[in-house]
This record gives C-alpha cells, sequence and structure tokens, in this order.
C-alpha cells in the first residue's frame, strides 16, 4: 500500500515544516516530492523512527543524515515482518536493523550507536493504521529503551531516556 505525503503527516502528527525540513537533509525523502509522490510502508516506519531520535531525543536530521540515508535505503522495499523484533543501530555514519544477538557481535557498540527498539514503533504504527484518524495526531510511540552507547574512553551517559506521557 502507498500513502501521500499528506497522508503520512497526518498518519504521524508531522507537521509541513518539519517534514520539508527532513526532505531537504535526507536525499531518501527528497526523492518523494512532488504531486504524485508516495510512500511505502517502510518509508512510514522510517520516519517515525526518525521522529523517535529526531523530536523524542532532541537529535538534529543535520547530524546524523548519513545514518539516517542508510536506515531508509535499508527499508526501502523490505517489508515489516523483515524488521519485527529487531533493534535499530542508528550512528551518524550507518544504520542497521539487527537482532539483539547480531548486535552483540556486530561491534557496533564500540562507537557512538543509539539503540532504537522497533517493535513499539511498529506496533504504534499498526495500530494507527488499523484504527485510523481517531487517534490524537500529537501521540507518538513511547520507546521503552533508547540507549546512547559512546566509544571507549568518551564522557557520555548511557541511561535511558524517560519515556513520554500519553495524554489521556
Amino acid at each position: 500500500m502507498r500513502y501521500t505525503q499528506s497522508q503520512v503527516r497526518e498518519l504521524l502528527g508531522l507537521p509541513l515544516q518539519t517534514y520539508r525540513y527532513w526532505a531537504s537533509s535526507v536525499p531518501h525523502l527528497a526523492s518523494r516530492s512532488g504531486k504524485a509522490a508516495s510512500f511505502s510502508t517502510g518509508d512510514l516506519l522510517g520516519l517515525q523512527l526518525t521522529k523517535e531520535v529526531c523530536v523524542g531525543l532532541g537529535i538534529s536530521v543535520g547530524r546524523i543524515r548519513t545514518g539516517l540515508e542508510c536506515m531508509f535505503s535499508a527499508l526501502d522495499g523490505s517489508s515489516w515482518p523483515t524488521n519485527d523484533g529487531c533493534l535499530l543501530a542508528l550512528s551518524p555514519e550507518r544504520a542497521d536493523f539487527l537482532g539483539v544477538d547480531e548486535l552483540a557481535a556486530s561491534g557496533r557498540l564500540e562507537r557512538a550507536t543509539l539503540i532504537v527498539p522497533c517493535v513499539p514503533v511498529m506496533d504504534w504504527l499498526r495500530a494507527r493504521l488499523l484504527i485510523g484518524a481517531s487517534f490524537q495526531a500529537d501521540r507518538q510511540a513511547t520507546l521503552p529503551l533508547l540507549v546512547a552507547v559512546a566509544p571507549a574512553g568518551a564522557a557520555a551517559s548511557n541511561r535511558p531516556s524517560s519515556p513520554r506521557r500519553r495524554r489521556a
């Protein structure tokens, strides 16, 4: 199934100016422009993951644009079941969808990396797609865990972020 830019922005509660800024920074999103622009479910997942990282954690799209481009490339044409149960390992220069065992063996934890579980984001998107517009547009997925890992010797906080509280 394909979605228009307007449908995607409404579904994710993404302001037009935010989407435009992201599209100016990430070539994959820039390629989805014009009146006939359409987005796949992989694009939906990528945009919601971007929202979790950029809006939820306050990380600038510009600082991780290469990693986001890698993420969208990995999601392009992939089905959700492929990524179900995976973790997104996102760094400024790359992105990988890995299982827990693969993550430990990948060496990705040796440098600055954000680890984002895909399951809560995918569950939230599935619920939004099934229920549609009855949700408030400002709600977003609550992640149980976001971990920032810094290279050895670098000062960084490894504490999980506190989940956002949903409005009743």
